[in-house]
């Protein structure tokens, strides 16, 4: 409807409601008006305040306790042009009254309607958490076409069975009946305050429920401006895993970052870049960035830079080029190394191996030898959990590194201290399983599973990237940390989870009928895929001053038995003698059992 004809309509309508108000009034009181101008004139003098104070500015849906303000002014003013025009006090009294009730009540009723009708196609909704957080949402969503809310959900004695914009706040052991009376498709997450363990609590109870589950944005992101209340997200793995991150300890924090020159390698890859980002906190005298795919630091040197850091630079090349390398260390007076840069997706390292360990081992060689020829004042490696008892060749190389470590650490007499950390998965690394199954959820199914009894370890990228920093800040030369990454996840139950969070359902076999709407589909283990990871082979893991990290030693070849068996290993690979790379690699990393061959070079 023209902006014109609104105004037009809400002008004859106002002048109906107080002409209405005030011969009501008048029959009531059995008399008449004194003076014949004052309908007229109380009418045009409500207009007049109300269009010089705003009033008719407001939408009609968003009217509130601001409109009945400016309505308030106007009818005041109106009713003391009735007074003065010599009529009875009672009239002026009694007809304001109405006068205010009625121009208010028409537009309230208006509202209504429209969020009616603009609700009546968006998904009924229960909102979980009637404090801020909630009570915004459901603000928010009144202006909207996207959730049609029909009540709180909440624990809180002071807030069950009260009603907070004509919405109940019911106790979450009717939620249940609330999800059938009211045909609920949604419940929102309004919960933002609440920690990691009984978020988790929350939202195992609502995982059987037949309803998608999502979540409002963080604190954070709301107060940043990145989200609106509204914009909801999916569960993340992060709130099913209930992790409470332990707070990081500044002084390990600060040790190799801050005031200091600190390389990243990797440092467009999902380690590397949150590595980056935690050392920007720290406040370091400059960070110098290395990375093989030049999107990948563009994006990372992209985003630091709005963040106002600038003291950065940028090296675009790899670490299997010695020279490159070198150079990197002479340009900036490197004084502490987090080594990052690997190849890690074990399907590609297996098919093609000789890459995998030139990059994984020769590459920390030669970031490793530069660090000790500029006597930097540390070096980090980050491993992974693959590289205990391997069975494929990127756990494998990636133990050769640890090995090309512990041996350099122990020949060095420099005062480079050179340590070692290895932790499992990380969520939202770049090939995690995480967000596969997000998007085969997305797509209606199925969802693959290597195997049924598989089961990972996992921590959120900014955890990890603070431990490893923590780590180095503790280090002694020859460390070996691990992470303590909490009791290890079975795939398939994480896959259910999000299928029933996401509103669907599993589907099963029973009674020789299909039931059930996304199938979860075991397609076998990969070549060099393993059911469950380990972090230790055999030695005794020993606490540190943080309670999530655990320093450790562990048994390696000689330095002759490593350089001879790397050239032995090259040597099979180019030769395309796979069979005796592989018992190689044997001889040279303990418990390594390849699980197929390996189909390249």
């Amino acid at each position: 409807m023209p902006a014109k004809l609104k105004l037009l309509l809400l002008l004859v309508a106002d002048a109906v409601v107080i002409c209405t108000g005030q011969i009501a009034t008048l029959l009531l009181l059995n008399q008449w008006y004194q003076n014949p101008l004052t309908p007229a004139v109380s009418t045009l003098a409500f207009i007049l305040v109300s269009w010089l104070n705003g009033f008719y500015k407001t939408s009609i849906s968003h009217v509130g306790i601001g409109a009945v303000k400016q309505a308030l002014v106007a009818v005041t003013v109106s009713g003391l042009s009735i007074f003065l025009l010599d009529e009875s006090a009672r009239l002026t009294l009694f007809s304001s009254v109405l006068a205010l009730i009625g121009v208010i009540g028409y537009r309230v009723f208006a509202r209504e309607v429209l969020f009616q009708q603009r609700h009546s196609t968006a998904a009924r909704t229960l909102v979980y958490g009637a404090g801020s957080a909630g009570v915004q949402f459901v603000t928010a969503s009144m202006q909207g076409d996207t959730h049609n809310v029909v009540g709180y959900i909440d624990d809180d004695p002071a807030l069950c069975n009260t009603s907070i914009h004509g919405r109940n706040v019911y106790p979450s052991k009717n939620i249940e009946t609330l999800i059938e009376k009211y045909k609920v498709q949604i419940i929102v997450l309004a919960l933002p305050s609440v920690s990691k363990a009984e978020r988790k609590r929350i939202i195992e109870s609502l995982i059987p429920l037949p309803v998608r589950v999502v979540t409002v944005p963080t604190y954070e992101d709301l107060i940043e401006g990145k989200q609106r209340i509204t914009q909801t997200e999916d569960i993340s793995i992060e709130d099913l895993l209930g992790r409470d991150p332990v707070p990081p300890l500044d002084q390990y924090m600060k040790a190799r970052t801050t005031d200091k020159v600190c390389l990243v390698t990797g440092a467009g890859g999902s380690i590397g870049s949150e590595l980056c980002r935690q050392i920007v906190k720290c406040k370091p005298k400059h960070l110098v960035l290395l990375d093989v795919s030049e999107p990948a630091l563009f994006a990372i040197e992209q985003e630091l830079l709005r963040n106002n850091f600038t003291k950065l630079t940028c090296c675009l090349g790899s670490v299997t080029n010695p020279d490159f390398v070198a150079r990197v260390f002479n340009d900036h007076n490197v004084d502490c190394v987090y080594h990052a840069a690997a190849y890690k997706h074990v399907p590609m390292v297996e098919a093609n191996p000789l890459a995998g360990l030139i990059n994984n081992v020769e590459g920390t060689q030669n970031v490793l030898n530069a660090a000790l020829n500029h006597r930097c004042e540390s070096f980090t490696l980050i491993s992974t959990d693959k590289a205990v008892r391997p069975t494929n060749v990127m756990g494998a190389t990636k133990r050769l590194a640890e090995m090309a470590c512990q041996l350099a650490a122990e020949s060095n007499t420099g005062p480079t201290v050179i340590s070692m950390v290895r932790f499992g998965n990380v969520l939202g690394s770049s090939g995690s399983v995480i967000p596969t199954f997000q998007q085969q959820i997305k797509r209606g199914g199925p969802v693959t599973l290597t195997h049924p009894e598989i089961t990972r370890y996992f921590m959120t990228i900014p955890e990890a990237a603070q431990l490893v920093i923590q780590a180095a800040g503790m280090a002694e030369s020859g460390d070996l940390f691990l992470l303590d990454m909490g009791t290890p996840v079975k795939i398939i139950d994480l896959a259910e989870r999000l299928i029933r969070l996401s509103g669907k359902s599993v589907k099963r076999d029973t009674n020789n009928e299909t039931m059930g709407e996304i199938e979860i589909k075991i397609t076998g283990l990969r070549p060099g895929e393993k059911l469950y990871e380990e972090l230790l082979v055999d030695a005794d893991a020993q606490p540190t001053a943080h309670a999530k990290i655990m320093r450790a030693r562990e048994q390696y070849v000689s330095l002759q038995a490593l350089e001879v068996g790397m050239q032995d290993l090259i040597s099979h690979l180019n030769q395309s003698n796979t069979a005796q790379f592989k018992l190689t690699l044997a001889e040279l990393v303990v418990g390594y059992k390849p699980s197929e061959p390996t189909q390249g070079v």
